[in-house]
């Protein structure tokens, strides 16, 4: 228990009955010291951890600044230490590259879904064909418009 200047007055008065029956003074049983130390210890998974918060500078993905902080914090920790996310970062690493998995099975489906309607394996070819060239070519810088957030001063291009 941590004890404070203010937690010694109201500890010093106390008495602890013994075996004899008699009443001892509490200070007899337990010994009091001032230790300099953190009011609270983190911890992350039962370890002892130390939280680092932080975000990259503007213009760079949050992909490349994790990929910065696990080179850097590979360099300067010592042998036994590590990292580990949490929150957006540890999500962001965990899904890795199932958004092109995911889009990837969208077109499938969709194809299978159109075959179905139209009763014919060739057509829905030429519709998810068809659906897709408009986006790829918004895509193109003909398509894109910059605009500036009002929480954040820096440009976020749309298309």
């Amino acid at each position: 228990m941590r004890f404070t200047a203010r937690s010694r007055k109201i500890w010093a008065p106390l008495r602890a009955l013994e075996h004899h029956g008699e009443m001892i003074p509490l200070k007899a049983l337990i010994r009091m010291t001032s230790v300099v130390g953190p009011e609270q210890v983190e911890r992350y998974n039962g370890f002892l951890s130390a939280k680092v918060l932080g975000s990259g500078k503007p213009g760079i993905s949050s992909g490349q600044t994790i990929a910065a902080v696990e080179k850097i914090a590979s360099q300067a920790l010592p042998p036994g230490y590590g990292i580990a996310w949490t929150g957006q970062a540890y999500q962001e690493k965990r899904t890795g590259s199932a958004s092109v998995f995911a889009f990837g099975f969208a077109i499938v489906m969709v194809y299978l879904i159109l075959a179905a309607l139209y009763e014919r394996w060739r057509l829905p070819v030429a519709v998810v064909l068809a659906v897709r060239l408009p986006c790829w070519a918004r895509s193109g810088s003909s398509g894109c418009a910059a605009w500036k957030t009002t929480s954040i001063s820096r440009s976020v291009w749309s298309c």
